[in-house]
């Protein structure tokens, strides 16, 4: 009942067919949508659970293929760069093509990273590398992680987007809380399939490959593409100004923008500073095998996510954008609120 869906009536619009009706739009939206929310929702606990599910493990299996700290610090850089730079790419091409291909290629990247991920010992003079290339196409993947919020940006108007913004924020943050405990749920795996042995290490691999397989699926049976987005391709002509220009513009000079961003960047800053270290940390100072970082990791993302679901049931309640950022609340809920 939140949710009309925009890009039907877009469709219907556009089509060649002029059989437009209210009863047919209303059919659209109570067939259509929903499956297209549990997809996107899907989507954005496998991008949290692919990040944090590694994130406990990834040190000591580089230390067991003969990796230096300094390789950790690398293949973790590598994954964080590569969704940076997928972000922007991924969003123009879904302006250009809708999403449905930005997705399937991106999720295939994803399952790739992962088979590479797992396989990896198996290649003994590249067995670093290949973490490194999975950690790279993993991270190409998960920049479709930014597609969820500009989908509902394009597909509901702005009085309606926050809650579901919301709604898709909350599952990745469930996804951060249960990842570890999947982590942990690998501790005495030990198999061996197509003559790769795999253990407690490198069968997240295989955990990544699966559930992003799945991910696709659904997408592409339950998520309904949206058109090409050509509405400014008119006053885009006429403006000199760069993309990168102007997205910096708006950061600096519109706070609806800017206070979120600096919030997003913020705990995602801190976030990775942190996980970064502590995994060898805790086993250099406290002598903690997998089993106890992955229990604390679980423990902290359970508090995270608890917070992070107190305050984002703010915007059902209040409608105020700014009890959103003093509460800490993820600042797309917020962004997603105006047209810009």
């Amino acid at each position: 009942g939140i949710l009309r869906p925009l890009y039907y009536r877009d469709a219907v619009l556009n089509s060649d067919s002029n059989n437009y009706s209210p009863s047919s739009f209303s059919i659209a939206t109570e067939t259509m949508m929903d499956p297209a929310v549990l997809a996107l929702a899907t989507l954005g606990l496998v991008d949290s659970i692919s990040f944090m599910i590694v994130a406990p493990s990834l040190a000591f299996y580089v230390e067991k293929l003969g990796g230096s700290q300094d390789a950790y610090g690398f293949i973790l850089a590598v994954y964080s760069f590569a969704s940076f730079c997928g972000k922007p790419i991924l969003g123009r091409w879904s302006d250009a093509q809708g999403f449905l291909v930005p997705y399937m290629i991106s999720i295939s990247l994803s399952n790739l990273g992962g088979l590479l991920y797992a396989v990896a010992p198996a290649f003994t003079s590249t067995q670093l590398t290949l973490v490194a290339l999975g950690r790279i196409l993993g991270g190409l993947g998960r920049a479709n992680s930014a597609l969820g919020f500009a989908y509902v940006a394009r597909a509901l108007p702005a009085s309606e987007r926050t809650s579901v913004t919301a709604i898709l924020g909350g599952v990745q943050m469930i996804g951060m809380a249960i990842a570890p405990l999947f982590s942990a749920l690998l501790a005495n795996v030990k198999f061996d399939l197509c003559g790769i042995q795999f253990d407690n290490l490198n069968s997240v691999g295989l955990v990544l490959f699966v559930i992003n397989f799945l991910s696709q699926v659904l997408v592409y049976f339950l998520l309904p593409d949206l058109a090409p987005n050509n509405s400014d391709e008119a006053s885009d002509q006429d403006d000199k100004e760069s993309e990168w220009s102007k997205m910096l513009r708006f950061i600096c000079t519109i706070p609806h923008i800017g206070i979120p961003f600096l919030t997003i960047f913020t705990f995602n800053f801190n976030w990775q500073f942190i996980e970064t270290a502590l995994a060898p940390a805790s086993a250099d100072a406290l002598g903690w095998v997998r089993i106890f970082h992955d229990m604390f990791t679980l423990f902290v993302g359970d508090c995270h996510s608890l917070f992070e679901h107190l305050c984002c049931t703010l915007p059902y309640y209040t409608e105020s954008s700014r009890s959103i950022l003093r509460s800490g609340c993820n600042g797309y809920s917020c962004i997603s609120r105006y047209d810009i």
